[in-house]
């Protein structure tokens, strides 16, 4: 795939996009047309590793996509840029957690909510995640989420713990195990309401490599 290809791939999607403009203010989402479109084209695909199908373009030529479909379109830009992203982000966890991701289906999604609005708790080898998060565009379509929350200090008395990154699967609310791998450190430091799409998890465990 060459930056040329995959924009030429964008602009053929131009004129249906335009047409739907209608459609995705009174859906308040991503009318699943586009979503469609922006799959079968692998507009999603422009900064996932190749390993996975992806790939691998450069950021100034998936930004120049994100623009033009923004011409005709800005909730449809929005989403493509936002989600599309998202597969440069899970390209930084470590590769047990891309494998969990990609390994069966390498078309998935992921959504995020960035804002450290959850609760980690340690337990055992890995940590329990818990919270409600507000923001998070495309979540209605996308198979994993990436939450962040801030983690407790490693020692007993210790001061503030660092604000971490964790990958989640679907069925958030049930009580589920996510492994370690499924966890970027950052560094010291599906619901809907109100017309606004999140995420909510009870008890979600991972592991300390996710």
């Amino acid at each position: 795939m060459t930056p040329e290809i995959y924009l030429d791939r964008v602009r053929t999607l131009l004129p249906d996009i335009r047409e739907r403009v209608e459609s995705a203010e009174q859906l308040r989402r991503l009318p699943d047309e586009t979503l469609k479109a922006f799959q079968e084209a692998g507009l999603f695909r422009a900064v996932q590793p190749k390993r996975y199908g992806g790939y691998e373009l450069d950021l100034a030529t998936f930004y120049q996509a994100v623009i033009e479909v923004g011409t005709v379109c800005a909730s449809s830009a929005w989403i493509l840029g936002v989600v599309g992203i998202h597969s440069w982000q899970m390209a930084l966890f470590p590769a047990q957690a891309q494998e969990e991701v990609w390994g069966e289906d390498s078309s998935l999604q992921l959504s995020t909510s960035l804002a450290p609005t959850g609760h980690v708790e340690r337990a055992g080898e890995g940590f329990r995640l818990h919270g409600r998060w507000s923001f998070s565009s495309g979540c209605d379509f996308c198979q994993w989420v990436l939450l962040s929350g801030a983690m407790p200090p490693a020692a007993e008395g210790g001061g503030a713990g660092a604000v971490d990154l964790f990958a989640a699967a679907p069925g958030l609310c049930d009580r589920r195990q996510l492994g370690c791998h499924r966890l970027v450190c950052f560094g010291e430091q599906g619901h809907r309401r109100r017309g606004r799409l999140g995420a909510a998890a009870s008890g979600v465990f991972t592991s300390s490599s996710l």
